[in-house]
């Protein structure tokens, strides 16, 4: 399966400064994740194996839902996460500031201050 949903790493969610209310409140229906286990994403209808799902997944009658910020670390790789458009587009654009504040925060200070977007020196 594809994994294309993004991760939003803790410290570039925090390095962002602000606090989305709306994002913390995204919830995804998941099975497993007792102790340290993976998190599953189970098949959209209620049959034990579905073909292009996770092996593990459990039927979705057995899911309960988790907080996404708080579980995705441990949603298992090979689950595909699907959430209505409107989180998703929350999720993706939070992911979205949250890699360019990890990159521009990994550029050397110099690059920071005196320096167009693509890294090159600003003209004079």
């Amino acid at each position: 399966m594809d994994r294309s949903f993004p991760e939003i790493s803790p410290r570039g969610f925090a390095g962002l400064g602000i606090t989305l209310p709306a994002l913390a409140e995204i919830r995804i229906a998941l099975t497993g994740g007792r102790d340290t286990a993976k998190f599953h994403v189970p098949p959209s209808d209620l049959r034990r194996y579905h073909h292009g799902t996770c092996q593990y997944s459990k039927p979705a009658d057995q899911a309960a839902t988790y907080p996404l910020l708080e579980a995705f670390g441990r949603v298992c790789k090979k689950c595909a996460i699907v959430l209505p458009p409107a989180p998703d587009a929350l999720w993706r654009a939070a992911a979205f500031a949250a890699r360019r504040r990890d990159v521009r925060l990994a550029r050397p200070p110099a690059l920071r201050s005196h320096a167009m977007p693509n890294g090159r020196p600003l003209p004079r």
